[in-house]
């Protein structure tokens, strides 16, 4: 390979990951506003006992009413950063290993996505749990973001129950998880 063949390369290399970087940002800005509302119905579910499908309605009517307030909030961010980052993950890491050892694309493509999104995962976790859970950040929240009932603030600010989850909640987390595999290795 000659030395104007090996910088033509480098230059698709470059564009290549270019693309992927901003397939990533675009893929994590479409589905991150659908997790956002599940997460939040979810943890008042969880916490509070309110009707699921009545929070989950609540905070999509937010998203859509307020929707600067909602992209611009702290959980968006952090999920964003989440997402973007995983699929950032997983398309350079294929594109490179594509590009010089094509056979060995899905394991290293799989290996680099995990470790990206598990420290991740677990950084969001901590950072849903302060929001949702002390009394200071759920005045914050609650100021910001309608809660179905005033009770519901009292309710997660208290210990969580253990009992698990109704069905309706764990089939959208199990979707919501879907989408998001099936975003960054499907598409």
């Amino acid at each position: 390979m000659t030395q104007s063949e090996a910088r033509g390369h480098y230059y698709q290399l470059h564009k290549l990951l270019v693309g992927d970087v901003a397939a990533a940002a675009i893929s994590a800005t479409f589905v991150t506003p659908a997790i956002v509302i599940i997460d939040r119905a979810v943890v008042e579910k969880v916490a509070s006992h309110q009707p699921f499908l009545r929070t989950l309605w609540s905070h999509t009517k937010f998203a859509v009413t307020r929707p600067r307030r909602f992209v611009f909030s702290r959980p968006f961010g952090i999920l964003w950063t989440l997402y973007a980052s995983t699929f950032t993950a997983a398309n350079t890491s294929e594109t490179v290993v594509k590009y010089w050892k094509p056979a060995a694309a899905g394991a290293v493509t799989f290996v680099a996505t995990v470790l990206v999104n598990t420290p991740l995962g677990i950084w969001k976790d901590l950072q849903f749990a302060r929001i949702y859970g002390g009394s200071r950040a759920n005045e914050t929240l609650n100021s910001k973001v309608p809660v179905v009932q005033h009770s519901a603030k009292k309710a997660i600010t208290s210990r969580v129950p253990v009992g698990g989850l109704s069905r309706a909640p764990v089939a959208v987390f199990l979707l919501r998880d879907s989408l998001t595999l099936y975003g960054a290795f499907g598409a």
